[in-house]
Parts: C-alpha cells; structure tokens; sequence
C-alpha cells in the first residue's frame, strides 16, 4: 500500500505551479477560523524546469540511474531556489523509494520539508505523510508520530488512513489510551464503507483488545 500511496504523491504533486515569490520567512498562515490556507512560494524558473522535466521523463521510462544523474547534477547548481530544491529532491526521494533505498528516499524527503515555507502546503503536508509511513516501516515510531502530527497540522482534509497509522504509532510506543480514539475512529470507517480489515490492521485491532480485555 506504500508504494502506491508515495507513487501517487509523487505524480500529483510534481511541478506544482506556483505563484511569485513572497516572504519566505512567514509561518503558514491559518485563516481566523483556525484552517491553514495556501501560501505564496518562489516561481520555477524555466531554466531549471527543462532540467527537471528531462529527469521526470526519465523517471517515467524506468531509467532511474539516469534521472538520478541529472537531479544530482541539477543540485550542484548554486542558483537554485528552495521551491527548485523541493522539487529535485521530491524526485530524488521517489528514484530511491522506487529502488528500495529507504534511507536515501527518507534522506532526500526531509530535504524536502527542510524547504518550507517555500513549497507548497500541499506538497509539505504530504511529504510528512510519507515520512510517517516511511519512518514507522523502518522501526522509528517517535518520528513517525511526529511526522504525522505535522502532516495533521497541515491539512484540513487528511487521509482517512491516518487513523489506522497513528493507533499502529501509539501502538508500538506502548500508548494505546492516546491511540485507542484513532482506533476506534478507524473501525467506524471500515463500517461505513463496507471493508475488511487487512491482516496488519487485525494485529493492531488485537493489541488494543488484548489491552482492554479483564485480566482472569
């Protein structure tokens, strides 16, 4: 389920248009009912687009070593912006991802988010997603909480599989009464929409029953 969720990010939000350039020192605004709202980010120059776009169509016919050439060489450039950064490293990230390189794709996603705030909400705020996912798949649960708690501050319409996450996160850092309301928010949605729960999905349901269950 990973790799299509970090294949799907990656394909929507590539090349992100983007508006002039504002200060780039600005928190992300929330309007004053408490909603994050969309922020101003750095053009991308055409310059450094055909570049890019030469790796992403490398990166469409399967020539990873190709495209992780040119975003290499693309990144020894000194001109580049950090909306021109987050996107090179975006694809960097998804080239290693997609050759099993975990701790490269998390390396290069965190440079990602170390752009902020000149990328875009969207593009933040699913990065997070997939650090969450990538972090808890390589046994750090701590950064992967955090992860997702950045990711739910950074969005007012979060995935419904955020909640299966963050129960497994509570889960296996020994703290299922703060995981328990995610749980139970997830089997209320396996309900509505008329679905089984996967065999992951039973481990973690077990935990928490096991938990809850009278001691004989």
């Amino acid at each position: 389920m990973l790799k299509r969720i970090v294949t799907a990010f990656f394909l929507s939000s590539l090349l992100i248009s983007a508006p002039a350039s504002a200060d780039s020192d600005q928190e992300p605004p929330k309007a004053s009912n408490g909603e994050v709202v969309e922020r101003d980010v750095p053009v991308l120059r055409n310059k450094h687009y055909r570049q890019l776009k030469k790796a992403l169509d490398d990166i469409d016919r399967k020539k990873l070593d190709k495209a992780e050439k040119r975003l290499n060489k693309l990144l020894t450039r000194d001109d580049l912006n950090k909306y021109e950064l987050g996107n090179v490293y975006n694809a960097l990230a998804y080239v290693y991802f997609s050759k099993k390189d975990r701790p490269a794709a998390i390396k290069m996603y965190e440079k990602v988010v170390e752009q902020s705030p000149s990328i875009p909400l969207k593009l933040e705020a699913m990065t997070f997603y997939t650090l969450g996912q990538l972090y808890l798949r390589s046994d750090n649960p701590v950064a992967s909480r955090r992860a997702f708690e950045q990711y739910l501050e950074l969005t007012d319409d979060p995935n419904p599989n955020i909640h299966i996450l963050m129960a497994e996160v509570y889960w296996r850092t020994d703290q299922l009464e703060k995981g328990r309301p995610y749980l139970e928010r997830w089997l209320q949605l396996l309900e509505e929409y008329e679905k089984e729960p996967t065999e992951r999905e039973l481990e973690i349901i077990a935990a928490y029953e096991a938990v809850a269950a009278p001691s004989k």
